[in-house]
């Protein structure tokens, strides 16, 4: 049995702690961090936005393995896992790579709009 790729130690119960009154969790770059975060509030929805391909960060020979793991994710089967996921990337090209590399069927796609910034003002 391979040890997992993120191992979630003795800081569970502060981040428990710390999230009690979380509705949601957002996970974006590195993206293997979904799995720690899918794995840590497995009662959570937990909805993932990306802008870099998946495996970006992570050493070659653990990339098989949170691809799976993220497949497990999309499709609900992660083990312990009950509250949904939800992936989203920054460009549909992005989605499109996201579901060939992992064979996920629902990845969607949203450009950032940073409409929070509001129009520019000229002097």
């Amino acid at each position: 049995m391979k040890p997992p790729l993120l191992r979630i130690g003795d800081w569970r119960h502060v981040a428990k702690s710390s999230t009690r009154g979380a509705n949601l969790f957002l996970c974006t770059e590195p993206a293997f961090f979904c799995n720690a975060l899918g794995r840590a509030f497995p009662d959570r929805p937990l909805i993932g936005y990306f802008a870099n391909p998946l495996t970006a960060y992570l050493p070659a020979q653990a990339a098989q393995a949170w691809l799976g793991d993220f497949l497990s994710l999309t499709r609900g089967e992660l083990p312990g896992r009950t509250a949904p996921f939800l992936a989203v990337a920054n460009t549909r090209f992005l989605a499109e790579q996201m579901r060939f590399q992992t064979g996920a069927r629902r990845i969607f796609a949203a450009r950032p709009l940073a409409a929070y910034v509001g129009p520019k003002r000229l002097p």
